[in-house]
């Protein structure tokens, strides 16, 4: 807040880089404060560990690529060319989110068991089921998240969105 106004207009210019440069910066510091967490869980979980709780990771990670696709730049495309109909797509896209959730969870539940099924497999021992449904459900969350992420950016004010995911991996590897 020092550097700009948020009632008054800022410049193309200005307005580009506070809106390029404060995510950029604050993105990188993210990712520093996640290296130096995989540092330190790689330690303490060993090569086992780590790799169940890189399984967990991955398998969630499937889920939230199906369980987003494309709604955040939907959201922020159509939002931009009209912004009062903000309120509509916010909740349309929450909703949808929702459903297309549940749905992607089916898959997974569904190669959870179909692995652990299988004579000659390695089944998931019940920390990593446990470890991957409770990242689906946050990602569910995180999800929700991204509407309101979009409205920010549709407001040319990327700064608080990424302010608040600094936060977030402070408080993720805390």
């Amino acid at each position: 807040r020092t550097f700009y106004t948020p009632s008054g207009e800022l410049s193309k210019t200005h307005s580009i880089a506070k809106n390029s440069l404060a995510p950029m910066g604050l993105s990188l510091f993210n990712k520093f404060i996640d290296f130096v967490f995989a540092m330190f869980y790689l330690r303490l979980l060993g090569p086992a560990g780590a790799g169940s709780f890189q399984t967990a990771i991955v398998t969630a990670g499937v889920f939230d690529i199906l369980a987003n696709y494309g709604l955040d730049i939907l959201f922020i495309r159509d939002v931009s060319h009209d912004r009062s109909k903000a309120s509509n797509y916010l909740l349309n896209t929450t909703v949808l989110r929702i459903g297309i959730a549940f749905f992607a969870a089916l898959p997974i539940f569904a190669l959870i068991i179909f692995t652990n099924s299988l004579p000659d497999s390695n089944p998931l021992t019940p920390a990593e089921i446990t470890a991957t449904v409770l990242i689906m459900v946050g990602m569910v969350f995180s999800g929700m998240s991204k509407g309101v992420t979009g409205l920010f950016y549709v407001h040319e004010e990327a700064e608080t969105p990424a302010a608040m995911t600094t936060g977030t991996t402070i408080m993720k590897v805390g």
